[in-house]
C-alpha cells in the first residue's frame, strides 16, 4: 500500500504544472490521495493519509498522520482538517500533521477518515479518505461520567513557600509548547485554564491539544477550567464533559475555596442564559451570600471589557454588576488573544481605583496572538505584539491580597504589581529582614550583591537596595540579586537592603556590608568586528576571512572595531591594541584611528570602506606568530565604540590573526582612580 502512495506522489510531481482533478486510486478500489486545483489552476495540492493503511483494523490509541505536497509556493497551508464519518474530528495548524486517535472513545463500526486542507489564500481542497474498522469490544461510545465536576483546590505548598496560581486561556491547539513550558517552570499549585480547544473542542482535540501527560493536561490534577466558544458543537460541549470526567448535564460552573480565597467559575457562552432569573445568575447570587472569604476571584472566558477583535456581548453585564456590588476582586477571562490589565472597574465601567473590580484578559496561551483594534483610557497595560505577548498569569496569592506578574514564553515580565483584596484587615506586620548579604567584584570590578529572601504573612513584593544610606534600586520579588555598575576604582562603598510587602511595609534594614573597589585595574576586550579590503577586488569583502592583511601595492587595509561598555569610573592610564603577528618582516604597520564606526563586518569593502585619520602609533618589525602591541591611549577615552585602522609601507602583504583566526585583536585599557 505505502510504495504505491509513494508511487502516485512521485507521478504527480513529475507533471509539473499540470492538475490532477481527480482521486488516485489504488488497489481493491483503496485511495489515501487525492489532488484538488486552486481555482484557476493557480496551484495543486496533493493529500494523503500516510498512517494508519486504508482498511485497518484498529484498537486503543492509532496514530494518524497526513501528508500535504504542493505544485509550487503560491499558498502556504493554514490547517489540516480531519472528519471522522464526514464529523469533524481534529484541525491541526502545524506540520507535521499527526495526532493519536483514541479509537476506544467511539463505537464499534466501519468508518471513514478523511483529511482536507485550507491555504492560506481560502482555497479548501477536496478531501482525502480512508476505511478503517473499529474493533474495541464496545457496542456503544463511553460518554461522560455519573457525576458532577469535582474542582480542585490545588497543591499545599511546600513549608515556608507561596501558593503559586497561574491562568491563561486560547492556547490548546498544539502550536505554542512554549506556555505550557513556561508554566510548568513554576510549579504551580493551581491553574485556571481560561477556555477554548481548537477548533471544535471535540474529546479528540481535547486527548490531543489540550493533553493528557504533555501541553496543559500536565497540569490536570490542579486544574479548574472554564469553557470557551470553541467547546460548543451545535450547542452541546460533549469534548470539555468527556475530557473533565463530568455528566452531559453538568451546568458547567462551579465554585470553591483555596488558599484562603473564594474563586468562582462561570459559563458565559449563549447557550447558558446569564440575565437575572437565570439558573447561573441565581445560583451566583446564592454563592457571593455565603462567600465569606475575605479574596474572591471570578473567571470565564469572554470578557465585559476588551479592546481586542473579538465580538463584543453584553450578556455578562449582569453577572458583571453583581459581581461588583459584592465587591469582587478579580476577574480573570481569555478570548481575545493578548493581554490587557484594566484599571478597576465599578458596575457600569467607571474607574473606581478603591472598590472595583481588576480584570485581566489573558488570552495569549499559544494559539496567536490578534491585534487590538480599539483604545481604552481605562486599559493599564496591553500586549499584541507576536510572539512576545505569549504567555500566562503568575498570582502569588496570600490571605490579604496578591501579587501577579504576566510573564512571556522569553521569560520577560511584561506587567507586574500588587492587588489588597476589598475585605482585607490593615496589615500591621513587617517584613523580616533580608539576611546573608555579600558583596563580590566581577571581572569590570562592578559590585555584585546578593541576600537571601524575606518572608511576610502577606508576601513580598519586593527589595530596595541602598548605597551608602540612598536608595539605589527596587527590585522586584523575585530579585536576590544586583549588579552595581556606577561605581568607581579606589573608593569604598557601604550597601544594605530592606524587604517591601504587599502593604507596602519596610522590613528592617539588612546587616550592612562594604566594599573597597582597587586603584587599578585592567580590563581586556576582544574585537567584536573585523576585516581587510583589498584595492585589486575593490568589491569584495573578506569579513570572514580568519586573517587580516595590509600591504602598500595594492593598497590593503585592515579595520578592528571594540566596543568597550561597563568600566567603571577612572581615568584611562593606557591603552594597548595587541594583535596577533603570522609573518616576518623588516616592515611593521601604522594604526590609525577611524571616525566612522557604522561599518559592516560583512559589507565593507574597498569601495564603502571609511577612511582612516589620525595616525596613533606604529610597529616597526614584525616577527612571525607572536602578539604585537601599540600604543592607542589618544583616542580611547573611556566607554565608547572605537575602530582602528592598520596599513603598511612593506612592498609585500603582511598577515595578522583575525577575530575569526585562532587569536583575536585584543584591547587593554589599564584604568586608575
Amino acid at each position: 500500500m505505502e510504495y504505491l502512495r509513494r508511487a502516485a506522489k512521485l507521478i504527480w510531481l513529475g507533471l509539473g504544472a499540470m492538475t490532477l482533478v481527480f482521486g488516485l486510486a489504488f488497489a481493491e478500489g483503496e485511495s489515501n490521495c487525492l489532488t484538488s486545483s486552486a481555482p484557476g489552476q493557480a496551484y495543486s495540492v496533493m493529500l494523503c493519509i500516510s498512517t494508519p493503511d486504508d482498511s485497518a483494523s484498529i484498537a486503543g490509541d492509532v496514530t494518524v498522520t497526513a501528508e500535504v505536497t504542493k505544485s509550487d509556493n503560491a499558498s502556504n497551508v493554514q490547517s489540516v482538517e480531519f472528519l471522522l464519518d464526514d464529523t469533524h474530528l481534529l484541525t491541526d495548524y502545524t506540520a507535521p500533521y499527526t495526532f493519536v486517535l483514541p479509537s476506544d472513545h467511539f463505537a464499534d463500526a466501519n468508518r471513514s477518515l478523511s483529511v482536507r486542507a485550507e491555504m492560506r489564500d481560502g482555497f479548501e481542497t477536496q478531501p482525502a479518505e480512508i476505511h478503517l474498522e473499529f474493533r474495541n469490544g464496545l457496542s456503544r461510545a463511553p460518554s461522560g461520567s455519573s457525576s458532577l465536576f469535582v474542582p480542585t483546590s490545588g497543591s499545599a505548598p511546600a513549608a515556608g513557600q507561596p501558593f503559586i496560581l497561574a491562568a491563561a486561556g486560547d492556547g490548546a491547539s498544539g502550536e505554542t509548547p512554549e506556555v505550557t513550558d513556561l508554566i510548568a517552570s513554576w510549579s504551580p499549585n493551581l491553574f485556571l485554564y481560561l477556555g477554548d480547544v481548537y477548533e471544535k473542542g471535540t474529546y479528540t482535540e481535547f486527548y490531543n491539544w489540550y493533553g493528557i501527560t504533555q501541553y496543559f493536561g500536565q497540569f490536570r490534577d490542579i486544574t479548574d477550567p472554564v469553557i470557551g466558544n470553541h467547546e460548543y458543537v451545535k450547542g452541546a460541549a460533549f469534548g470539555y464533559q468527556d475530557y473533565w470526567n463530568t455528566r452531559h448535564d453538568d451546568p458547567i460552573y462551579y465554585s470553591f475555596n483555596a488558599n484562603g480565597w473564594h474563586f468562582i467559575a462561570l459559563n458565559a457562552n449563549s447557550q447558558v442564559r446569564q440575565q437575572p432569573g437565570s439558573k447561573q445568575y441565581q445560583w451566583l447570587v446564592n454563592d457571593l451570600a455565603n462567600d465569606t472569604a475575605e479574596c474572591t476571584l471570578a473567571y470565564w472566558h469572554q470578557p465585559v471589557y476588551s479592546i481586542g477583535p473579538e465580538p463584543k456581548t453584553h450578556r455578562m453585564d449582569p453577572v458583571w454588576a453583581l459581581l461588583a456590588q459584592h465587591h469582587v476582586d478579580i476577574v480573570l477571562n481569555g478570548h481575545d488573544h493578548g493581554y490587557q490589565r484594566w484599571k478597576p472597574l465599578d458596575r457600569t465601567g467607571n474607574v473606581d481605583l478603591q472598590n472595583g473590580i481588576t480584570e485581566f484578559v489573558a488570552g495569549g496561551g499559544g494559539h496567536g496572538i490578534q491585534p487590538f483594534i480599539a483604545s481604552d483610557d481605562r486599559v493599564v497595560v496591553g500586549y499584541d505584539s507576536s510572539p512576545s505577548a505569549f504567555g500566562a498569569l503568575y498570582f502569588v496569592l496570600n490571605s490579604n491580597g496578591t501579587t501577579y506578574e504576566y510573564i512571556n514564553i522569553d521569560g520577560n515580565i511584561l506587567d507586574s504589581g500588587t492587588i489588597t483584596c476589598h475585605g482585607a484587615q490593615d496589615d500591621l506586620i513587617p517584613p523580616t529582614t533580608p539576611s546573608s548579604l555579600g558583596l563580590t567584584l566581577d571581572s569590570f570590578n562592578h559590585v555584585n550583591l546578593n541576600w537571601l529572601g524575606a518572608t511576610d504573612n502577606l508576601g513580598i513584593s519586593g527589595y530596595t537596595i541602598y548605597r551608602d544610606g540612598e536608595i539605589l534600586k527596587t527590585m522586584g520579588r523575585n530579585n536576590l540579586s544586583y549588579l552595581d555598575t556606577e561605581v568607581a576604582l579606589g573608593k569604598t562603598y557601604t550597601y544594605a537592603v530592606d524587604a517591601i510587602d504587599l502593604s507596602n511595609m519596610h522590613s528592617s534594614l539588612s546587616m550592612p556590608d562594604s566594599i573597597t573597589l582597587p586603584a587599578q585595574t585592567t580590563l581586556t576586550f576582544a574585537a567584536d568586528s573585523d576585516s581587510f579590503i583589498d584595492d585589486s577586488n575593490s568589491g569584495t569583502n573578506y569579513g570572514v576571512s580568519a586573517a587580516l592583511r595590509t600591504d602598500l601595492e595594492p593598497d590593503i587595509r585592515s579595520y578592528i572595531r571594540f566596543s568597550v561598555q561597563g568600566l567603571p569610573e577612572g581615568h584611562v592610564s593606557s591603552a594597548i591594541l595587541r594583535i596577533f603577528s603570522n609573518t616576518a618582516s623588516v616592515y611593521g604597520y601604522d594604526v590609525s584611528i577611524v571616525p566612522d564606526n557604522t561599518w559592516h563586518e560583512k559589507e565593507i569593502t574597498y569601495q564603502n570602506a571609511p577612511e582612516f585619520a589620525d595616525q596613533l602609533d606604529f610597529n616597526s618589525s614584525l616577527h612571525a606568530n607572536i602578539w604585537t602591541s601599540t600604543d592607542v591611549t589618544l583616542a580611547v577615552q573611556g566607554n565608547g565604540v572605537y575602530t582602528f585602522g592598520l596599513s603598511t609601507s612593506s612592498p609585500t602583504s603582511l598577515s595578522y590573526s583575525s577575530r575569526e583566526g585562532p587569536n583575536s585583536p585584543e584591547l587593554v585599557i589599564d584604568l586608575t582612580e
